[in-house]
């Protein structure tokens, strides 16, 4: 709460942690202090979210092996976390969203958000932001080495809340310099993505039925459509 003491009284606050969602502990913890809020969902097609987590972490040196090294054994089962949230604070106070509808037009996926949480709608049709993609990584690291102690900067100043002095670096280009440069990422194996969805299609299959969505292209991957198959024949 200390970070909301200067915000004005009727104004809704806020706060995005992706770890929260999995964890029955602050589920819980969450319902009895503020039982009234909102809870925001956004999924994401599970391979294309675990390549981005595996470039994340190759750029932050993380980790050194290959992608297969990187694949969990397991994948959270969103399905059964979401059915949780609902039976805790009401389907009415948790909305499902997904990041495909991001991607596909920002007006249409932010409108029905600010609906949710009562705010007036934002127009940002105009907005660069509307079209920027960010935290989006092409590279890896120039230099391991550098790349590796950039990180533990940042963690420090992180944990000594000098978000001024990570910002100042930010504009100055300190990070990007640290943290790309190098060779492109590869793009994803199909052979490995078509073993990921075949995997993950029971978890995806059990989404749509809690939420109501067609993610057949969640199980079939972007390039197995029918227009993209036709195309690749011809």
């Amino acid at each position: 709460m200390g970070y909301f003491t200067d915000c004005e009284e009727d104004l809704p606050i806020g706060e995005i942690c992706p770890s929260y969602f999995g964890s029955d502990e602050a589920r819980k913890r969450i319902a009895e202090h503020i039982p009234q809020c909102r809870i925001i969902c956004t999924f994401r097609d599970p391979v294309e979210m675990i390549y981005s987590m595996y470039k994340l972490a190759r750029r932050n040196v993380w980790t050194r092996g290959n992608f297969e090294s990187y694949i969990p054994v397991e994948w959270h089962h969103h399905a059964t976390k979401l059915k949780k949230w609902r039976e805790t604070f009401g389907r009415d106070h948790v909305l499902a969203c997904f990041y495909d509808d991001l991607a596909a037009d920002a007006q249409a996926y932010l409108d029905p958000i600010c609906d949710f949480i009562g705010i007036s709608r934002i127009p940002i049709g105009q907005s660069g932001l509307a079209k920027q993609r960010i935290n989006t990584f092409s590279r890896e690291p120039r230099s391991p080495r550098i790349a590796r102690r950039a990180r533990k900067l940042r963690d420090w100043l992180e944990e000594r809340e000098a978000f001024r002095a990570i910002s100042l670096l930010t504009r100055a280009g300190f990070w990007r310099f640290c943290f790309e440069g190098g060779e492109e990422f590869e793009p994803l194996d199909p052979a490995i993505e078509a073993r990921l969805r075949d995997r993950f299609r029971p978890a995806v299959e059990e989404l749509e039925e809690v939420a109501g969505r067609d993610l057949s292209a969640w199980k079939r991957g972007r390039s197995d459509t029918p227009a993209a198959s036709s195309a690749a024949q011809t």
